[in-house]
């Protein structure tokens, strides 16, 4: 953003004058407008982000009403939209994320130079903005090397089915990618280490201990399983919005039951819709409503959709394991999603126990694998409740008939 007001300066000069000064800080016509302009900006980016999110579905692979549901859903979840206002460096770093994702399932499809170049681009733009949008190349990464092991089988199998010369172009794209990523990446990374010392990754530590920092998450009062695992824990019926700061008594922090989001899934799911703030009391009753029922229907989604998740993968053993056998792109691209990112935002929390460690904001993709999965429970576990209720009402005698109608054909 700093780029793009300076680039944009060459162009704008409205005016010089002072339009406000407080506490010793000026901004002048020129700088506002400026400012005004990267808003606009990162509306724009916004935009594109809703714009990609229907496409990435269609490319995973759903279909029909599925990719619907999933594209409301993802829409709805308010984080996804407003996270481009938090006026820091997370809403671009998810941009750049939704758009490396696109174009390397764009490239799944196409094989072309375009895609796989934009995708790097896009990887490398992500990590100049928040080093931890990086994590989506793991996937990419996974993506490619499937896509290289298929090349190496067909060639064997069925060269046939190939384009001429189909491995040594995916090397081409592959080194091309290579070259775009990494100096656009890790430059910036790379000079602030030489040039400051800074490590590279860093992350500004809050302190591990009560009284170091007032959103310190006690591992000794909160058992692991609570903290990282249980879902739905305790805390969720705390308060629908997200409460980060430990109680204080006398001057002194102290832990209180009932008064901290411990969890990590429990404060990512309350920021996902409101934020990392209590809005109770700037809620209207009507708002305050709407919030208690969105809250409680979501809870309700999730659980019906873990179940849901839980049952399937159970099924996928059946038969010597044949579910997992054959191509099927949806499913390891869920569960290599949901691995990586859920993964990385636990171990974020982990290392660093602090209450504004645990936001959405820091692993927002994860919403696009479980949202998949969402939309799978809410069509199929219905129609399966539906055929479940449809065998209660048949009758012995249409029972009898249809049993000898299925022998006759």
């Amino acid at each position: 953003m700093a780029v793009f007001m300076r680039f944009n300066a060459l162009f704008v000069h409205p005016s010089d004058v002072i339009l406000f000064t407080k506490n010793g800080f000026s901004i002048s016509v020129n700088e506002y407008v400026l400012l005004d302009m990267c808003r606009i900006a990162m509306a724009y980016c916004g935009i594109l982000v809703v714009i990609m999110v229907p496409r990435i579905y269609a490319y995973l692979g759903l279909t029909g009403l599925y990719r619907g549901i999933a594209t409301f859903l993802t829409c709805l979840v308010p984080s996804t939209w407003y996270i481009l206002y938090y006026r820091n460096n997370d809403g671009l770093a998810f941009f750049f994320e939704v758009s490396a994702l696109y174009f390397a399932l764009l490239y799944y499809h196409k094989r072309d130079y375009v895609s796989v170049l934009l995708c790097a681009v896009a990887i490398g733009l992500g990590m100049e903005t928040k080093l931890n949008a990086g994590l989506i190349s793991l996937y990419v990464g996974g993506l490619f090397i499937y896509l290289f092991v298929r090349l190496l089988i067909d060639n064997k199998k069925h060269p046939e089915r190939l384009k001429p010369h189909a491995i040594r172009t995916f090397l081409i794209q592959m080194v091309g990618f290579a070259i775009v990523v990494f100096p656009l990446g890790l430059g910036w990374a790379v000079y602030a280490n030489k040039t400051y010392g800074e490590s590279i990754g860093y992350v500004m530590d809050l302190g591990h201990s009560k009284e170091a920092t007032g959103m310190f998450i006690d591992g000794s009062y909160y058992n692991p399983f609570l903290r990282y695992v249980a879902f739905p824990s305790p805390d969720l019926f705390f308060s629908i919005f997200n409460h980060r700061w430990m109680s204080e008594v006398n001057g002194v922090r102290v832990n209180h039951w009932g008064d901290l989001d411990f969890n990590c899934w429990t404060a990512y799911y309350k920021t996902a819709l409101f934020g990392e703030y209590d809005l109770s009391e700037t809620l209207t009753p009507l708002g305050a409503t709407f919030s208690y029922l969105t809250y409680y229907l979501f809870i309700f989604i999730i659980m019906m959709t873990m179940v849901y998740s839980l049952v399937k993968f159970i099924l996928l053993f059946r038969n010597r394991c044949a579910g997992f056998k054959g191509n099927h792109f949806l499913r390891y691209s869920v569960i290599v999603l949901l691995v990586i990112n859920g993964g990385a935002y636990a171990y974020f929390c982990y290392a660093y126990p602090v209450g504004c460690t645990q936001n959405a904001r820091y692993a927002l993709p994860l919403i696009f694998p479980m949202i998949a999965l969402m939309s799978y429970a809410l069509i199929d576990v219905p129609r399966f409740l539906g055929h479940l209720g449809e065998k209660k009402t048949v009758t012995p005698e249409a029972s009898h008939s249809l049993k000898s109608n299925s022998k006759i054909s």
